[in-house]
């Protein structure tokens, strides 16, 4: 055999070799083998979209340091404000801007880590006043984490009359939450504070059922999560729960399901009925989602790049 057809031979078992490969790391892991608190069945194809809803239009983001967005979440506490992190590879700091693009604030976390940032979420407990954030540091793209954490501290207050100041949350106002998957390393990307239960959710992402757990101790020591219910959805990259917990928006990488809620039932129950989709315009690497402080509405981002801004998206409920 010749060089030529030699080299001709490598260059194509390497070629099979990296298709094959990718191929593999792409599979969807297996669906969970614990059996849910509440069966969830519906058709995504049989699910209509919301009309009640319409586009209001986009802003560019002016703090050119946020361009890979993969958690957004409207503040409960300060009209118009808008908390953010970067994707993995930031450090460990968040971003408060205004709902027209202001850069407010770069707010850096004392003590903690930046392995991979996915989701943002607010809620508030009834034994306190405090309004808290919670930062999610979630992602596990080859499910090779043991322990995944979720760090807690009080909102800070900014001052929205300013622009790109610095603040540090110290390290003893933040609490971190290690938490491990009841049924194996999961890649997540979404998390939602319930303020009716006062609890966390998270959602996996990469099954061809997506799991939602719940966090069922919220302390430095001891946490555990729960699998309440599996969604017939797959890719799950963001969703919230809405101020007065009555609506539950889950994103995956071309549309927003949404459920509503009736009275206090528990999110399992609510997820039973079958959703609508919220109008959606795809964005580039689209995966951060929040309901505005009303819940009448809600935000939607995707990534910029170094020459690119990123935008934030709003949509609203028509009266």
């Amino acid at each position: 055999m010749g060089i030529m057809s030699l080299h001709v031979m490598r260059f194509y078992l390497l070629l099979f070799i990296v298709v094959f490969g990718s191929c593999k790391q792409k599979k969807s892991p297996k669906n969970s083998h614990l059996t849910p608190e509440y069966e969830v069945n519906f058709s995504p194809k049989l699910v209509q979209t919301d009309e009640t809803y319409k586009y209001l239009g986009e802003v560019k983001i002016q703090n050119r340091s946020l361009i890979e967005t993969s958690g957004i979440c409207a503040s409960r506490r300060i009209k118009g404000l808008i908390w953010a992190h970067n994707d993995s590879g930031d450090p460990a700091r968040i971003f408060a801007f205004g709902e027209n693009g202001e850069d407010y604030a770069t707010i850096y976390l004392e003590g903690a880590t930046h392995y991979d940032y996915e989701d943002i979420c607010m809620g508030k407990y009834k034994q306190d006043s405090l309004s808290y954030i919670f930062v999610a540091d979630i992602g596990d793209n080859r499910r090779k984490r043991e322990t995944i954490q979720i760090y807690r501290f009080p909102e800070p207050t900014i001052d929205t009359a300013s622009r790109g100041s610095t603040i540090t949350i110290p390290a003893k106002e933040i609490t971190t939450f290690n938490l491990s998957f009841p049924d194996g390393s999961r890649d997540a990307e979404s998390i939602m504070f319930d303020p009716i239960e006062e609890v966390i959710y998270i959602l996996s992402k990469r099954e061809e059922k997506v799991g939602i757990y719940r966090v069922l101790v919220q302390t430095e020591t001891s946490n555990s999560l729960v699998l309440v219910a599996q969604l017939p959805l797959t890719w799950v990259v963001a969703g919230d729960i809405s101020s007065d917990g009555k609506k539950i928006a889950v994103e995956t990488g071309d549309s927003i399901w949404c459920w509503e809620r009736i009275g206090n039932e528990p999110i399992g129950k609510a997820l039973q009925r079958l959703p609508l989709k919220l109008p959606y315009q795809k964005e580039k690497q689209g995966e951060a989602f929040t309901w505005n402080q009303k819940g009448n509405g809600y935000f939607t981002m995707g990534e910029g790049s170094l020459f690119k801004p990123s935008r934030l998206r709003k949509y609203e409920k028509i009266e």
